[in-house]
């Protein structure tokens, strides 16, 4: 069971990263259509 507890906490990790990745996208194109909207 030892190699898959390490897979599994890879996994959790890579889909924590995952997760903090599409955050911070959805955040800087929220951002960016309201400084787009500003500018009209």
């Amino acid at each position: 069971a030892g190699s898959e507890d390490t897979s599994d906490e890879n996994n959790l990790k890579l889909q924590q990263a995952l997760k903090n990745k599409a955050q911070t996208n959805i955040e800087n194109i929220e951002t960016y259509q309201k400084s787009k909207k500003c500018k009209i």
